[in-house]
């Protein structure tokens, strides 16, 4: 079965073109959510292989809380996460172990973050 990737991003339009890449590159298991009280409700009901944070706005808070509650909830917690953020400054990112792909986001190195946290 091929993974699922949980795909939070709190700018939807730009949701499209992750997507996009993701599917083009193999990753067809995609749940796309702009509203991290949502993708923590789906985190508990799907559990995915892996979460893509994709933090659009800044300041933005949302997406780093959602970081912090899936790293710390019981049922979350070991699942991947990978964010990408223009500023991965946030004490969220080292303490938590997050990956991070630093924005402009050069696809290469999203697909290798992807595959290496999947095990692939």
């Amino acid at each position: 079965m091929p993974p699922t990737i949980l795909h939070f991003h709190d700018d939807p339009e730009g949701a499209h073109s992750l997507d996009a890449l993701l599917v083009a590159a193999g990753y067809g298991r995609l749940i796309t959510c702009g509203y991290s009280r949502y993708a923590v409700d789906l985190i508990q009901q799907i559990v995915p292989d892996l979460v893509l944070v994709d933090i659009t706005r800044e300041p933005s808070t949302s997406g780093w809380r959602l970081v912090e509650e899936i790293a710390r909830n019981p049922e979350s917690r070991g699942t991947p996460i990978i964010v990408c953020a223009a500023d991965s400054s946030n004490p969220a990112v080292a303490d938590l172990g997050c990956a991070v792909v630093s924005k402009p986001i050069v696809p290469d190195d999203l697909l290798q973050q992807v595959a290496h946290a999947l095990g692939a």
